[in-house]
């Protein structure tokens, strides 16, 4: 510890020969502290704070014999997770892949979730892991996971896969139907356009925003413009998807550009929400350069209620300063 009040806290290592476990209770209580303990082989792996209770940065390197002994016999949610996480630098190595892609029938769905995220479906090696998200997609009985898988299984883009997220728009998660919906979107825009158009219930169509928004904005879909133009805000200010933002802005420039009073109003007033909401952080400089694109564009523009657009736009302005 390098700093001059240091802390003394007690700490446990685990020390594995083979399945073998040892457990060492020591205390910390000096800055830099070292211990040593006796085996007879060598161990395949040395679990420090095998507790998981220290708030501290541990620098320990493992390698992919130690991570995947961890993944197999750590008992803790947090063993597998950091071998989970380790061994996806290492999916070239056959056991290291091996490991990931039996991750993917974890007991926890939060780790099946993330070595989903991790795996690397290009390799070589992964027409066994395919095959597993595959029965994860149709029938994981947590809908996270299905929904995870379905994201997974949209990147290949393949017809093969319509069935299954058709069938998976009829789920009753919402979750499993917006991935659905997504993926079904790049394979099939008609079948994935009509279910779009048979939502009829604001409450569904709410909960399934993050789906339909980019849908419609790609799709241009002037009749659902002005719910485009609520639900813009989260997309370009609060995602870290830079494809997802990259949408929402084209979303931006469509609804700037409308004559359509209602998604212009919805437009400004969640402006002016940000603004006011986050001030403090500077959102009412953003939200009015905002609307400074928009009552332009507006103004530059040839529809015969120009006026009444240019109004709505300058009322938000007023609300803000």
């Amino acid at each position: 510890q390098t700093q001059e009040n240091f802390f003394r806290f007690p700490l446990a290592i685990e020390v594995y020969e083979g399945t073998k476990k040892k457990r060492y209770e020591v205390w910390v209580d000096e800055k830099s502290k070292s211990f040593s303990f006796k085996y007879t082989n060598k161990p395949d792996l040395v679990n420090v704070d095998a507790d998981r209770i220290i708030l501290a940065e541990i620098n320990d390197e493992k390698s992919v014999e130690n991570l995947v002994h961890l993944y197999q016999n750590g008992s803790k949610y947090e063993d597998r997770r950091e071998a989970i996480e380790g061994l996806s630098n290492f999916q070239d190595n056959e056991m290291a892949f091996k490991t990931l892609t039996d991750a993917l029938s974890d007991s926890f769905y939060g780790l099946r979730i993330l070595a989903i995220d991790e795996i690397d479906l290009s390799n070589a090696k992964a027409k066994g892991a395919i095959k597993a998200i595959e029965g994860l997609a149709a029938n994981d009985e947590k809908t996270l996971v299905r929904a995870k898988a379905i994201d997974k299984l949209e990147t290949f883009e393949n017809p093969d896969y319509i069935k299954l997220f058709n069938s998976s728009l009829s789920r009753n998660s919402s979750a499993v139907k917006g991935s659905a919906l997504k993926a079904l979107y790049k394979l099939d825009r008609e079948a994935a356009m009509a279910f779009a158009s048979s939502l009829d219930n604001d409450l569904e169509k709410e909960s399934l925003k993050a789906a339909l928004v980019p849908v419609y904005i790609i799709d241009k879909t002037d009749d659902e413009i002005p719910f485009v133009a609520s639900n813009l805000i989260e997309g370009i200010f609060f995602s870290e998807d830079k494809e997802k933002v990259n949408i929402y802005k084209e979303g931006f420039q469509w609804v700037a550009d409308t004559d359509n009073e209602e998604a212009t109003q919805n437009l400004v007033d969640s402006f002016v929400q940000l603004g006011v909401q986050y001030k403090q952080y500077g959102s009412d400089v953003a939200a009015k350069q905002a609307l400074s694109v928009i009552l332009m564009r507006k103004k530059e523009s040839n529809y015969e209620n120009k006026d009444a657009l240019v109004k709505i736009v300058q009322d938000g302005l007023d609300k803000l300063n």
